[in-house]
Parts: C-alpha cells; structure tokens; sequence
C-alpha cells in the first residue's frame, strides 16, 4: 500500500513538473513573440535605417530571432519555430519560399559578427541542401565577407538590406 501511493505521489510530481516546464517554455515564447510584434511597430516610427539598426542592437537576441521570423510571417510565408532557443542545432527557424526551404540563422551582436557562426550555418545549410539567410545586426569583418562570397546557398542581411527584409514586402529571396 505504501509503496503504491509513493508511486502515484512520484507520478503526480512527475506530471506537474512536464505541464509546469512546458508551459514556461510556451510563455516564454509567446512572451518573446509579443515583445517582437511591438518592437517590428516601434522600428517603423523611426527615420532613418541607422537608427532602427542601433535600435535592433539593444534588443533581447531571442526577441531578434522572434522578429526575423514575425517578418517573414507578415509576407504570408510558412514559418516553423523551434520549440527552444538554445540547443537549436545552428538553426532558429524555418520557412518555405516558393516551394522551398530556407533555414534562418539570426545573430543580434553589437560589434563584429563571428566568422565561425557563419561557416557554421553555411555547413549546416549545405549538408541539408536547404537555402538560408544569415540575419545579423554587427559589422562585418573581411573573413566574414569572404565567407559571405563564397556562398551559393546563404543570403545575408545586415544593415539597410536587413531594414528591408523586415519591412519591404518586395524583397526577394535568393
């Protein structure tokens, strides 16, 4: 007798601990996607393209990735989310562009962007023969450009031409 009512005791604590970790995990998404859909309004009051880029720089990475996506959403394009942020694999997202499937990489930094972050996506996205878009708010340095060069599968959005993947609906994907 005692040791069935340990068991269920074990089991109901087994239970609250799955339903509570879920759904954190799926509040801090949602969260993180509210935050983004009132950042990508934001963006849009300000005047220049610099000063929606030095604004993108301060904002929670998670939320970045979360915008990135938001913005191919709002182009009626197919997006997947991961169900976790850390541990993705190399990937934040997926999405289909004309019957085809890109993988998003999304890197919010505030100085240079790491080189090996963009040979790392560039192996993923070529092992899964998939296309990409490296989405980044840094510098870009002359052995990231070069990588950059080399790409056949990665489109990569920085600057004025990240603005205009968040919010110019003509933008084409590679």
């Amino acid at each position: 007798m005692d040791v069935v009512f340990l068991i269920m005791v074990l089991a109901l604590i087994f239970l609250y601990y799955l339903i509570f970790h879920r759904s954190h995990r799926n509040y801090r998404h949602e969260k993180n996607q509210k935050t983004a859909v009132r950042i990508y309004l934001k963006l849009k009051t300000f005047e220049t393209k610099g000063q929606q880029i030095n604004y993108l720089k301060q904002i929670n990475p998670y939320v970045f990735e979360e915008l990135i996506l938001y913005s191919l959403e709002k182009r009626g394009l197919k997006v997947i989310r991961n169900k976790r942020y850390s541990g993705d694999g190399g990937i934040d997202g997926r999405f289909y562009y004309n019957d085809t499937l890109f993988y998003v990489q999304a890197k919010r930094y505030k100085k240079h962007i790491n080189k090996k972050h963009v040979v790392e996506f560039e192996n993923i996205v070529s092992t899964n023969k998939v296309k990409g878009i490296f989405c980044h708010t840094g510098v870009t340095g002359k052995g990231s450009k070069e990588e950059f060069s080399k790409s056949s599968r990665v489109s990569f959005y920085s600057g004025s031409k990240l603005v205009n993947l968040l919010f110019s609906e003509d933008v084409i994907l590679m």
